[in-house]
Order: structure tokens, then C-alpha cells, then sequence
């Protein structure tokens, strides 16, 4: 006969067999990776209760731009997960283990995430944008500076990312060019995610929050949107509001 331990012990983190029911509540360190009743709880509660955010952050909106023919889909633009080609350019130390790199244009702030990838061991990784010396610079700090000199080309790159699992809770619609009606589509890593529609008309300025929702999108997800419109070749400017798991 089992004793009562037996009975009641947890299971490992985020396991649910079905077996007995204490795999099926689940371990209270299970989170939103997991399938028991605790990590459905966990995520309904980071759902309500996280902070929100806002990407993209202290800048400006992304653009996206709607095909010529009406109700038809434009061009991807990307709202997070942009790759850029690390400039081929002697990287400095302005202090300590800091690591400055040039990157043109960047649109990085403090506080933002960039991915460092094809780079030399101990600079790989996912890093914190510590400073931004200029538009073309920013610093991170991998615990030991090494100078490195990228080619310019496609082997070593830098791509803005979130770094947790995350939900999108609205849209942000900064910018409308034309008196009609949109549809937003979003993607995550190419796979439909979510949609949204809104209009603007001549007695409104086009500025609003639209309600989104998604799954839980995993970390470092490409999040990427198109548009479309009533009258083709509308232009909508967009930010997201987030959360993190």
C-alpha cells in the first residue's frame, strides 16, 4: 500500500501524464511551458497581472504598407526581429567589459535586447542595449571585451528581440493615411497570430488602441504584420503593447 507521501509528492516541472491527479495540477513551479492545471493558472495570472510594454520602444512606429489592389495584403514589415549586418568596423571597449558596436541605423534604445550572432565565443548571446553613444553605436556588457572586426556581410549579425515568452494584448494605431477601412494582420515567425480591423473617417484623427490577442509567442519570436484596406495603398503606423511570461 502506498504511504501518504506516495500518494502526494508533485511531479517534475511542467509534466502532466494523466496518471494521477496530482500530474494533472502539476508542480507549483510549472509555467507557461507547461500543459497542468498550475501552468494554465500561472499563465492566466501573468495574462492580467504582468506590466505592460511597449515595443517599439521610445521611437517611432513601424510602417506598414498595403497593397495597390483594394482588401489585399502588402508587404511584410517587421515589428520585432530585425537583422542587420554588423558594420565592418573595429569594436571598442569604452569601459570595463563593455562592448561598443557599430550598427547603422539601428533604431535600438537603452533597455532594448539584441541577439549577437556568427560573432566570436563569449559575444554570442542575447544581450541588454546598456548605452547609446549615437544611431549608428550601442553597448553591451558579455562579462570580457574582445575586438573583433566584422566582414559586412551576412555571417555576423545583430537582431533586436523580446527576451521572454510574451502575448500581445493591443495595437497601437499611430498613423492612418487614408478615410477607409483597414485589417492588420500579425505573424509570428511567419504563422498567422492575430488580426484586427479599424477604420478612420473624416471626424477621426487615427489615433486609438485596438484590442489584440494572441497566444502566449515564444522568446525571440519575428513578429512581422501586413495590411490592407478598403481603397488599396493605405498606410497604417503601428506599435504593439505586450506582455511578458
Amino acid at each position: 500500500m502506498a504511504g501518504f507521501k506516495d500518494r502526494f509528492d508533485v511531479p517534475t516541472k511542467n509534466t502532466a501524464d494523466n496518471n494521477q491527479m496530482r500530474d494533472v495540477v502539476g508542480n507549483k513551479t510549472d509555467d507557461q511551458d507547461g500543459d497542468s492545471i498550475y501552468s494554465l493558472v500561472d499563465i492566466i495570472n501573468d495574462h492580467v497581472h504582468t506590466p505592460s510594454q511597449v515595443y517599439p520602444t521610445l521611437k517611432d512606429g513601424v510602417v506598414v504598407t498595403g497593397n495597390a489592389a483594394a482588401w489585399t495584403l502588402g508587404v511584410v514589415a517587421t515589428i520585432v526581429g530585425t537583422v542587420q549586418n554588423l558594420d565592418n568596423n573595429i569594436t571598442s571597449n569604452p569601459s570595463g567589459s563593455l562592448t561598443r558596436w557599430k550598427l547603422t541605423a539601428h533604431r535600438l534604445v537603452v533597455g532594448n535586447f539584441v541577439k549577437l550572432v556568427g560573432v566570436e565565443a563569449g559575444q554570442l548571446g542575447t544581450w541588454e542595449v546598456l548605452a547609446v553613444s549615437d544611431a549608428d553605436h550601442f553597448d553591451v556588457d558579455t562579462g570580457a571585451y574582445t575586438e573583433q572586426t566584422p566582414p559586412g556581410d551576412a555571417n555576423e549579425t545583430a537582431q533586436d528581440v523580446i527576451p521572454n515568452d510574451f502575448d500581445i494584448h493591443h495595437i497601437s494605431v499611430e498613423d492612418l493615411d487614408d478615410n477607409t477601412v483597414y485589417e492588420l494582420v500579425l505573424y509570428d515567425d511567419g504563422v498567422e497570430c492575430g488580426r484586427v480591423r479599424f477604420t478612420k473617417n473624416a471626424n477621426l484623427d487615427a489615433i486609438m488602441n485596438m484590442p489584440m490577442q494572441t497566444l502566449v509567442l515564444a522568446t525571440e519570436s519575428v513578429i512581422t504584420a501586413k495590411v490592407a484596406s478598403a481603397a488599396g495603398s493605405s498606410v497604417a503606423t503601428i506599435s504593439l503593447f505586450y506582455h511578458i511570461y
